[in-house]
């Protein structure tokens, strides 16, 4: 969605929202090796996946000139994103040696309760705030100064934020007069950029200890 209030300035927002669902249902009949391995009787698993995302993006950018040959652009922006999965898995065994895979998998209580697990993953969610000042001569001599804030709880309380500027420049050697009507170089720029930059690719709850239960078994 873009908004155009006055000239020279954008503002746009965008958001989506997926669900991705998976499931997976298997049967092991009482002559397969699962089965034998389990007084030759049928055993059927139930595994079921749910991942929610959404993002919403942020911006205002202002274009404007000073004379005829200096052009300026400002950015200011916003992003927030989150996911989180939730897993259900269930596995029972002693099904009725003849049972059919259909009926065992739509009556689980048929069968004697061997593994369950749930669980719903720590919620991974990051947030960035983000601001770009532009500037160039003719469209010739070009600099940019970049500075962004990212949050994520991937990292512990009071080090969750992490600050990234950073200063390009560039030189478009195709708009000189030596080059402007070369029939071999359409376009040729010269660039230089310094920075920092950082990333959050790592496992969810690696700062704290976590505990988990599990029941496997039953009677037999």
């Amino acid at each position: 969605l873009d908004w155009k209030p006055i000239e020279g300035l954008t503002l746009r927002t965008e958001a989506a929202h997926s669900i991705q669902f998976s499931d997976e249902n298997n049967f092991f009949g009482r002559l397969t090796k699962t089965g034998q391995d389990n007084s030759k009787m049928p055993v059927a698993e139930i595994k079921d996946k749910r991942k929610e995302s959404y993002t919403w993006i942020n911006t205002a950018n202002y274009s404007f000139k000073t004379g005829q040959l200096h052009n300026w652009s400002a950015l200011l922006g916003s992003e927030i994103h989150h996911t989180q999965t939730k897993e259900n898995y269930q596995k029972n065994r002693y099904f009725p040696q003849n049972i059919e895979a259909d009926r065992a998998l739509n009556n689980m209580a048929l069968g004697t309760p061997w593994e369950s697990t749930s669980s719903l993953s720590t919620p991974n969610r990051t947030a960035s705030f983000f601001g770009q000042i532009n500037y160039n001569y003719d469209h010739k001599y070009l600099i940019a100064a970049t500075m962004r804030a990212d949050g994520s709880t991937k990292f512990a309380p009071g080090n969750q934020w992490g600050y990234f500027p950073s200063v390009s420049g560039a030189w478009v050697l195709s708009r000189e007069g030596f080059l402007e009507n070369n029939a071999l170089i359409s376009n040729l720029k010269l660039r230089a950029a310094i920075g920092l930059a950082g990333n959050n690719r790592i496992d969810d709850d690696q700062w704290r200890f976590l505990y988990s239960v599990n029941a496997t078994g039953g009677p037999g």
